[in-house]
């Protein structure tokens, strides 16, 4: 297993790609939906952590918004429950670290009950909801 972090064009193909190749993930992740993907570019991180055989498991990011730094995280159907999803986050928090960026936010769907329990298991605190999110920090 290993993680390529995108920064070149090729590496926005392989994201790009994966991302095209999603089916049933797309109704809890949405990222993409209202956005282009270069925005990865303005990212502070953007990782893919990729299998033995070149299959991506994981999909994860940090991006700063008005002065808050969001997770966004995307663990495929048939790679969750297999720990990858603890992986991308534990890397997008120890690589959040070494930028010196003190805390980080994520949002998810109430319904997503598999993310809400891993994001508790992270140490994440749920800080507010809406009707239909929980909205999560975690002090680094």
């Amino acid at each position: 297993m290993k993680f390529l972090k995108i920064v070149t064009q090729d590496d926005l193909q392989i994201l790009s790609e994966f991302i095209d190749s999603l089916k049933e993930e797309k109704d809890t992740f949405k990222y993409f939906e209202k956005r282009k993907i270069e925005i990865v570019y303005s990212h502070e991180l953007t990782y893919l952590m990729i299998g033995r055989e070149n299959e991506i498991l994981a999909y994860g990011h940090i991006e700063k918004e008005n002065n808050i730094y969001w997770l966004g995280i995307l663990v495929p159907i048939k790679h969750q429950s297999k720990g990858n999803g603890l992986l991308m986050m534990n890397k997008l928090i120890e690589e959040s670290k070494k930028l010196k960026i003190p805390k980080i936010t994520l949002s998810v769907y109430k319904t997503n009950e598999k993310a809400a329990s891993l994001y508790n298991k992270m140490g994440f605190l749920v800080v507010k909801e809406d009707k239909s999110n929980l909205f999560f920090e975690k002090i680094i």
